[in-house]
C-alpha cells in the first residue's frame, strides 16, 4: 500500500473518532448544568419567564439530538458557538488564548527535544549498563505520569507568594 492510500485511510478513520469524542464533550456540558441557569446567576431578580425566553432563543429548548446536530453544523461552518460565562463568542476566546497555547507548545516541544535527544544518545552509546536502565526507567516514568498532574506540581513548585 502507498503512502497517500495509508494517509487518506487514517483521515477517514478519524471521522467516527471525532465524532464520538464530540458527542461525549457534548452531552457532559449538556449533563453539567443548564446553561440558561449559570448564564442568569451573575443577574439578580431574573423570572422563569426570562429563562424560557433564553431557551427558545438559543435554542435550547430544542431535543438533545437537534441541539447537537446544530451544534455540529456551526462548528463545521466555524461558528463555535457562544460562551454563557464570560458572555462573547466561543472563536473570540479561542484566539485571544492561542499565542499562548502555541508559545506553551513550543516552549515544551523544545523542553522535550533537549531532553529526549541526549537522552537517547546516552542509552545508545551505554547499551545494558545501569546507566541505560536508570534513563529508561526515567523516560518510562516520564511517559506514564499524567500532564496535568505534573503540570499542577510544576506550579505548586514554582508559584511565588
Amino acid at each position: 500500500m502507498n503512502m497517500r492510500n495509508y494517509i487518506i485511510r487514517r483521515l477517514f478513520q478519524t471521522i467516527p473518532v471525532l465524532f464520538f469524542v464530540s458527542s461525549i464533550v457534548f452531552l457532559t456540558l449538556h449533563l453539567s448544568g443548564d446553561p440558561v441557569k449559570i448564564m442568569f446567576a451573575r443577574t439578580p431578580g431574573f423570572t422563569q419567564e426570562m429563562i424560557e425566553n433564553a431557551r427558545r432563543n438559543l435554542g435550547l429548548d430544542q431535543p438533545l439530538y437537534v441541539q447537537y446536530f446544530t451544534w455540529i453544523r456551526g462548528v463545521l461552518q466555524g461558528d463555535f458557538g457562544f460562551s454563557y460565562l464570560n458572555k462573547m463568542p466561543v472563536s473570540t476566546i479561542l484566539m485571544q488564548r492561542l499565542p499562548a497555547s502555541i508559545e506553551l507548545a513550543v516552549v515544551s516541544l523544545f523542553l522535550a527535544i533537549l531532553v529526549a535527544v541526549p537522552g537517547g544518545i546516552v542509552t545508545a552509546l551505554k547499551r545494558g549498563t545501569v546507566i541505560d536502565h536508570v534513563v529508561t526507567a526515567i523516560v518510562t516514568a516520564g511517559i506514564a505520569f499524567p500532564g496535568f498532574w505534573l503540570g499542577i506540581l510544576v506550579v505548586l513548585l514554582f508559584a511565588v507568594d
